[in-house]
Parts: structure tokens; sequence; C-alpha cells
């Protein structure tokens, strides 16, 4: 498993989670987050469409906001969307390019 790779999906769930249920939110991390993330050809295919949509994460509150109203369900949506990009990482990992900082 490319270890790095899976820390910065786990980080950029974690902010999103963050910004579903009203914690703190860095929003240049994130940005930067996405950035590397989309850069990757190989897993870019397996992100959350809302990675790709949304270029900050108050984007993402807009969305968010309005589709789920309690946390429980912000957080069980959030982990449905990042199910794919998880297993892929967990078990194709042969194929994926590591990501500079």
């Amino acid at each position: 498993m490319n270890n790095q790779l899976l820390s910065q999906v786990e980080a950029i769930h974690r902010i999103l989670e963050n910004q579903a249920t009203g914690r703190y939110v860095d929003e240049n991390k994130y940005i930067a987050l996405r950035q590397q993330l989309l850069n990757n050809y190989n897993i870019k295919q397996y992100l959350p469409q809302i990675i790709q949509d949304c270029r900050k994460p108050l984007d993402f509150w807009d969305f968010i906001k309005n589709q789920f109203h309690t946390y429980s369900e912000r957080r069980n949506y959030l982990n449905q969307q990042f199910a794919l990009v998880y297993s892929f990482l967990e078990f194709n990992n042969s194929s994926i390019i590591q990501i500079d900082d």
C-alpha cells in the first residue's frame, strides 16, 4: 500500500468531515491536497466527485448542508464517497505513482 497517498486521502476526507460537522478546516491544506490528488492520474478516477467539484471546503459546505441535515448522515455520505478510493489504495497499489510533496 502507498502510505503517503493513503495519508493524503485520509487527510482530505477528514477536512471534509470537519467542514460537514462544524469543526475547524484548514482551507489551504485542502486546496494543496486536492491539487496533489487530482494531479495523480492513477487515482483521480477513484476519487469522490466532490473532490473534483469542490475547489474549496466552503463549496462542499454549500452542497452538504442542504443534502443531509445531521452529522451522522454527512459522515455516512462521506464514507460512502471515499470507499472506492480506499479500496483501490488498499488492494490495487502496484500501479500507483508516488505524489511529490
